[in-house]
C-alpha cells in the first residue's frame, strides 16, 4: 500500500514505516514477515516470521518514496551484505532469528531483482513516460553516500513501440549532475530526459 497512491497521508505513511523499522520486525539481514513479539511468530515459518528479501525491498522502496533515504539505504545495504556473503546468490527467505537461508530456493530471481530495483530507484529514481516521450531522473541518494562519492554508471535498455535503444547514465552526487549517452539502437525519437534537482548533460 505504501508503494502505491493508496496511502497519501504522509504522517500515516511515516507511522507505518517507523513501526516496520523497529527491531522486532527489522533485523540486520532484512524485514520479518511477522513481529517476533507476536504469539504466532516462528522464525522458520514462511509468512509468520521468516525474513524475505522481497519484503525488505518493498520496505526500501517505500522509504525512498517518502524521502526517508538513510533508512532505505539501511535496507539496501542489508540486502547487499547477504548477496556478498553468499557469493552472488540471494535466497528466497531467511530465518527470522539468524541470517540463514531456510527451506526455500537458495537463488531466487525476485530477491536479486528487488535488490537491483531498489538500488536503481535510489540512484536514478527514473520514471519513464513513453506517452509523452519523457524520462525523468530524480536520484534519492542519502547524504551519507554523497560525501566524497565517485560517479555511478548505469546502462539501461529501453524497449518501446517507437523502437529500442540503450542509454548510459552517469550520476555524480557531488556535483548534482547526470550525464546521459544514447548508444545506437533503433529508437525513432529520443525521449526528453530531465530532472528537477540535477543538471542533465546529454552527450551526442
Amino acid at each position: 500500500m505504501l508503494m502505491t497512491e493508496a496511502v497519501k497521508d504522509r504522517s500515516k505513511a511515516e507511522s507505518v514505516l517507523k513501526r516496520i523499522e523497529k527491531n522486532d520486525i527489522t533485523t540486520p539481514w532484512g524485514v520479518r514477515t511477522l513481529s517476533n513479539t507476536d504469539p504466532k511468530y516462528y522464525p522458520t515459518l514462511y509468512h509468520d516470521g521468516a525474513v524475505w528479501p522481497l519484503v525488505t525491498g518493498w520496505a526500501a522502496l517505500s522509504e525512498i518514496k517518502f524521502g526517508r533515504r538513510e533508512q532505505a539505504l539501511y535496507y539496501i545495504e542489508s540486502m547487499a551484505e547477504r548477496i556478498l556473503h553468499e557469493n552472488g546468490m540471494f535466497a528466497e527467505t531467511y530465518r527470522g532469528d539468524r541470517p540463514e537461508p531456510f527451506n526455500s530456493c537458495i537463488l531466487q530471481a525476485w530477491s536479486i531483482g528487488m535488490y537491483v530495483h531498489a538500488f536503481r530507484e535510489m540512484m536514478l529514481g527514473m520514471k519513464v513516460n513513453m506517452i509523452e516521450n519523457k524520462i525523468q531522473i530524480e536520484p534519492q541518494i542519502p547524504e551519507s553516500l554523497r560525501t566524497n562519492s565517485i560517479p555511478i554508471n548505469f546502462k539501461y535498455r529501453l524497449d518501446t513501440i517507437r523502437g529500442t535503444g540503450t542509454f548510459h547514465f552517469m550520476v555524480d552526487p557531488n556535483d548534482d549532475r547526470i550525464s546521459v549517452a544514447f548508444n545506437g539502437g533503433e529508437l525513432e525519437v529520443q525521449p526528453e530526459i530531465f530532472s528537477n534537482t540535477y543538471s542533465v548533460n546529454i552527450e551526442h
